[in-house]
């Protein structure tokens, strides 16, 4: 009788598709402001030519509130907070009531949400979405962090899981069709469930025998399927209009502010900044790489300040608004500045100097490691300035994946923190002049500045005429890298062999014990183990009415185990096998099982005395007087007959012809009824109630003509 199958989230075709952001044309923020503002005549032409849709001073941008711009340092606090999700917290699979779908930038390492699951035939069919798009595909699979192998049937081939599972890609692209195997296995699924346009794998798993369950299931469950996966494969380029996978920083920020914040940008723009990604430097071991990269999986909970700052923190990022609306973005660089702000220019204008007691003086990044299974690791430490008392700053940043990208990271943030000269100011109409530049000079005679400064954050004012400016000291050195002498040792990660298999139990033997009330009972013994394992012991006896295998644990210490209250005369099956105290086991040993008849009586009787056999016509008489023996319960005959006279007969081919009950000490009698023309050899034994013989009687040869 099938079960009723219960399908929490069985996706088809036209189901759960996380379409494109589909915002309306975005009224630029600046142009808006300016709209109802007498400010505009002063802009000129440099506003003029955008739509000014806006009723009035709007109070929101892009970027929250009047923001106009932010970087790595604004954002920092931001990723030092811990707000960031652990990036290991996305190698679990999820089945909750609301399970987000992903996306994938780069490759990464990833679990995803259940898609179906369902259990027939003893195998355990389920399938997980690792991304809401199309992909590449898997590059490694990992089931409950085993790298694992498989073959063209998609079956694990890597020991132990070996044989007891399955994995069976999929990746989105047109024309992708249901799953054969899960067709056949559920008739309630047909071809519509072809899991359109999503990409991730459909596994089963198959039951296995207590004994192996720790080893082939790590986790005492299915597998948790967290394998290494190329993501997004329709990410656009500029530079020659094609569509593909990257890990271009600016190309893959690019395709998630339009995709999915619905933003716009300036394709040309981004063009110039992929070109500045993808310029190769020298890491620390003397190899060469493209600048910037992001890998990342975000799903669709993920708010857009938390996207926006961990682009902004993996490449050294500076993002901004534009005054026609559009997003713009800067890759990690120092730029020459083209505006030149003078003490004209503020109406207030408020810089700082030295360090704050208890700052920071050496920084990590926590990243995403590939030599660590794309766990989040922990940079090396750059220290910049030795000295000082040991306070360390930690940025969680996972969308980096490059020891080399970290360390230059945690360099601009240390220069960042610690600049010459910071300032607060109010910056009049000129301002505006400062939208889309990362970099600033300031002219200030009357204290002694003339420097360049990073704009680290720039906001209109509400009265619509004046601007918000921080920004710090930076100078182009800031911004260089030479990784032989500032990239720090990172962490070495090296795959160790260990053995954490539970030894076999040794010397197991089992054997009848006599017991004094007349119950059956087997003892089982071993050899001493360590002291780290107990024992179990298992039996079975199908003779007995006991079909399944029946598990007892020893106690602490001992090497000895008694079954009792046995069938009597019935036949065991007896193995044993080692338990650690965490419940991981090994195999039952032997292999194959020790053989027991158990006896409820162990106490012989005594022997047979005037055991003879004569002819008498065609039937043989047999007689004898039964032991004087409390056990005593019966007399077990055996014959073996021959055409021809036999010089030494033996038991060995001889059959048990009757078994005459009596008394002990009485006279006792068999009449074996025609056994036919012949040779025949006659032996007797007495017997207790379990059958244990006491001395044999015999051969005695009768002729029967």
């Amino acid at each position: 009788m099938r079960k009723r199958l219960y399908l929490a989230l069985l996706l088809g075709t036209t189901a759960l598709f996380p379409s494109a952001a589909a915002a309306d044309p975005v009224t630029g923020f600046i142009a808006a402001a300016y709209a109802a503002s007498a400010a505009t005549a002063y802009i000129g032409g440099a506003i003029g030519s955008y739509a000014l849709t806006a009723a009035g001073v709007s109070a929101m941008s892009f970027l929250g509130r009047a923001l106009i711009s932010a970087g790595l340092s604004y954002v920092a606090n931001k990723l030092t907070s811990k707000t960031s999700d652990p990036y290991t917290a996305q190698l679990g699979n999820y089945a909750q009531a609301v399970s987000y779908m992903q996306r994938i930038y780069g490759t990464v390492r990833t679990g995803g949400v259940f898609g179906f699951t369902g259990f027939v035939d003893k195998k355990r069919h389920y399938s997980i979405i690792v991304a809401a798009h199309s992909t590449v595909g898997p590059l490694t699979h990992y089931l409950s962090d085993v790298e694992v192998e498989i073959d063209t049937d998609g079956d694990v081939t890597t020991s132990p899981m070996s044989g007891y599972g399955n994995i069976r890609p999929f990746t989105g692209h047109s024309g992708q069709t249901a799953d054969s195997v899960l067709m056949a296995a559920f008739p309630e699924i047909t071809s519509g469930y072809d899991f359109a346009r999503l990409s991730g794998a459909h596994l089963w798993a198959k039951r296995v025998k207590a004994s192996k369950l720790s080893t082939v299931y790590p986790d005492g469950d299915i597998w948790t399927y967290a394998p290494i996966w190329k993501g997004n494969d329709q990410i656009y380029d500029p530079r020659d209009g094609s569509t593909g996978w990257t890990n271009n920083w600016a190309l893959c920020f690019a395709h998630e502010l339009v995709n999915y914040l619905g933003a716009e940008v300036d394709w040309a723009e981004v063009a110039a900044e992929a070109d500045v990604c993808d310029r190769l430097v020298t890491n620390a071991d003397g190899a060469t790489q493209r600048r910037w990269t992001f890998s990342r999986v975000f799903t669709d909970d993920t708010d857009a300040d938390t996207i926006n700052s961990e682009f902004i923190a993996a490449a050294d990022g500076w993002l901004y608004e534009r005054p026609d609306g559009k997003i713009g973005f800067r890759a990690g660089r120092y730029i020459a500045p083209t505006v030149t702000l003078t003490a004209e220019d503020f109406t207030s204008f408020s810089p700082s100097t030295g360090r704050e007691i208890g700052s920071n003086s050496q920084y990590v990044i926590k990243y995403a490691e590939p030599l660590n299974l794309y766990k989040d690791s922990v940079s090396g430490t750059y220290v910049f300035d030795g000295t000082a008392r040991r306070v360390t700053s930690e940025t969680e940043i996972y969308g980096i994946d490059s020891h080399n990208q970290a360390a230059r990271v945690a360099k601009r943030l240390a220069r960042s923190e610690h600049p010459k000269f910071s300032i607060t100011a109010q910056v009049k109409l000129i301002g505006f002049e400062l939208i889309g530049q990362r970099f600033v000079r300031i002219v200030h005679k009357e204290i002694g500045i003339d420097m360049t400064f990073e704009v680290t954050k720039l906001a209109l004012n509400s009265d619509g005429l004046s601007w918000s400016l921080e920004a710090s000291s930076v100078t182009e050195e800031d911004f260089s890298f030479v990784a032989a002498t500032e990239e720090p040792e990172r962490p070495t990660y090296q795959d160790v062999e260990s053995a954490d298999d539970v030894d076999d139990l040794t010397g197991l033997v089992a054997a009848v014990l006599g017991t004094s009330n007349g119950s059956a009972a087997i003892t089982s013994m071993w050899d001493s183990q360590d002291e780290s394992y107990r024992q179990q012991i298992r039996l079975r006896s199908p003779g007995a009415g006991i079909d399944d295998w029946q598990i007892f644990t020893a106690g602490d210490g001992q090497a000895e185990f008694v079954a009792t209250g046995l069938v009597d005369g019935a036949q065991y099956e007896i193995q044993g096998r080692n338990e650690t105290t965490s419940g991981r086991v090994g195999d039952w040993q032997p292999e194959t099982p020790i053989y027991v008849t158990a006896v409820a009586n162990t106490t012989a009787p005594g022997a047979l005395s005037g055991f003879a056999a004569t002819a008498s016509g065609s039937d043989v008489s047999l007689m004898w007087t039964a032991p004087n023996s409390a056990t005593y319960f019966g007399t077990r005959i055996y014959r073996l007959t021959s055409s021809t006279s036999v010089s030494s007969p033996s038991i060995a081919n001889a059959s048990v012809i009757h078994v005459e009950y009596g008394i002990p000490s009485a006279s006792d009698g068999y009449t074996d009824p025609a056994p036919g023309a012949g040779y025949h050899y006659y032996w007797a034994e007495a017997v207790n109630s379990s059958g244990v013989a006491g001395d044999r009687s015999g051969p005695i040869e009768v002729i029967i003509s």
